[in-house]
């Protein structure tokens, strides 16, 4: 009876294809993952490093990456906190991850929300009338300074 011999052979070279596959995989989602931080960020109302700044300071969002490191996983609705889950048993979201710390300790890494949003009675109101016919700032409304009522 002969051995089976697989070193070097067909199926060592079919296991580095699947290694290198798996590779890029996890290199695009790591990609996918660091591209939706910085956006979910910005999105929270992240500061972002000012001119004046000094460069040599550690910035909010790369500090925000390292509280997260390996706690990010990309999934089909999105990117989800390892093994954080709501009450209600539905999984933590990179957003709802972000908005604990915009309301806790972290809160200084985040634009202060009350300079985001001006008081509602300056705030213009359209109907959805006249949003819908084209008499509407939509360009204020996706900025936050005007509302449809």
């Amino acid at each position: 009876m002969s051995e089976i011999n697989t070193t070097g052979g067909w199926d060592s070279e079919r296991e580095k294809g699947l290694t290198a596959r798996e590779k890029s995989l996890n290199e695009r989602e790591a990609a996918m993952i660091e591209k939706g931080l910085s956006e979910a960020f910005s999105r929270a109302g992240g500061r972002q490093p000012g001119k004046w700044d000094d460069p040599n300071e550690i910035s909010p969002l790369a500090t925000i990456k390292s509280l997260l490191e390996g706690k990010l996983v990309f999934d089909s609705s999105g990117i989800l906190i390892k093994d954080e889950k709501h009450p209600n048993g539905s999984p933590k979201t990179l957003d709802d991850k972000l908005k604990e710390f915009k309301s806790g300790s972290l809160s200084g890494f985040f634009a202060d929300s009350q300079q985001q949003q001006q008081p509602q009675s300056h705030r213009k109101n359209y109907t959805r009338d006249q949003a819908r016919t084209g008499k509407a700032d939509l360009l204020a409304i996706a900025r936050g300074d005007a509302d449809i009522a």
